[in-house]
């Protein structure tokens, strides 16, 4: 035998030795009670591992982002004085002049006795003018929401009941052309 054999034979005996002394370990658990126990405590800590859901599941996402906003009261903004001082932009914005939007204002407000448009901040200048500029730019609630310092809600409604009183006023001013008068203009364009 080699040195290297030598020394593990020696380490084999030592080890057998040592464990011939040594007494049998206290079991870790002692009955099914604490097993189940222990069981119990390991599954916990797995769960704990786990990814949670936010802790606000069932908000808007608003209230998440947004979790020590204080919501106060909405301020309206007067949109309609700021524009009629700006006529260009008024114009780019609503697509009427001055002149023709309080000629609008006359007609509609006339017919909107008939329709509940609820108790309201916003005068109906305002809510003509911004049904107006939804009409013509398309932006998002959000948007007009912050325009006009009104909630997003507020919005939506001022559109979904705005827009059918214009409509009766305006669509008897509108002259659709005639099918004859469209094939008449049928390669009639410049060339």
């Amino acid at each position: 035998m080699d040195e290297k054999e030598k020394a593990f034979a020696l380490i084999l005996m030592l080890y057998w030795v040592y464990k011939q002394t040594m007494e049998l370990p206290v079991p870790y658990v002692q009955n099914d009670y604490n097993f189940a126990f222990l069981l119990l405590i390991q599954m916990y800590q797995r769960f704990e591992r786990q990814a949670m859901p936010l802790p606000y599941f069932g908000f808007r996402i608003r209230s998440r982002i947004l979790e020590d906003e204080m919501p106060g009261p909405w301020v309206s903004n007067d949109v309609y004085g700021n524009l009629i001082i700006r006529p260009y932009e008024f114009w780019i914005l609503s697509g009427e002049t001055v002149e023709s939007f309080q000629e609008l204002v006359t007609l509609v407000s006339r017919r909107l006795q008939n329709y509940n448009v609820g108790e309201s901040c916003m005068t109906i200048e305002n809510r003509i003018l911004l049904t107006l500029i939804w009409l013509r730019q398309y932006p998002t609630y959000t948007l007009l929401s912050l325009t006009f310092g009104i909630s997003v809600s507020a919005v939506g409604r001022i559109v979904n009941i705005m827009w059918i009183p214009m409509w009766e006023v305006v669509s008897p001013l509108i002259r659709w052309p005639a099918v004859q008068d469209w094939r008449n203009c049928r390669g009639g364009g410049p060339k």
